[in-house]
């Protein structure tokens, strides 16, 4: 990775962030997702990047401390935080929500919005239902 530049490693992350086919479907927006990834600087991305393994940034047992509502969600195909993250998410903080992104992978807004849109109608309903039915009843149209 640290031989590739910006442009070679953004590229990389794009592709692995999406479905294989996502790039051929919505090529603008994969091209400016690309943009995006390709924009970052190096030397804070390396950083960030390297601390993902790093045990001081481990906060699970922190989790089970949160008490506020909590939606996690997390495309099915998802190689960067996959499935089984969330679930462990889920079972560590209590009461949290676990919607799994059909026909997505980490990109999960861009890749099937009504999916997220709809996942996220449901769980703010819960919290504040009126205000929240109309949204909800476009959503099933």
């Amino acid at each position: 990775i640290a031989s590739l530049t910006m442009e070679e490693l953004g590229t990389a992350v794009a592709n692995a962030a999406c479905l294989p086919d996502f790039p051929e479907r919505n090529p603008e927006v994969f091209a400016e997702m690309k943009k995006v990834f390709q924009s970052n600087r190096r030397e804070p991305y390396s950083q960030c990047t390297a601390v993902i393994g790093d045990p001081r940034c481990d906060h699970r047992a922190s989790l089970p401390n949160i008490k506020v509502p909590t939606l996690i969600m997390v495309g099915i195909e998802d190689q960067t935080t996959p499935v089984r993250d969330s679930q462990n998410l889920n079972l560590l903080i209590p009461g949290s929500f676990l919607v799994i992104i059909p026909q997505a992978a980490h990109m999960i807004p861009v890749e099937n919005p009504q999916a997220v849109n709809r996942a996220l109608a449901h769980f703010l309903a819960a919290l504040e239902p009126e205000a929240l039915r109309p949204i909800l009843s476009s959503l099933t149209n």
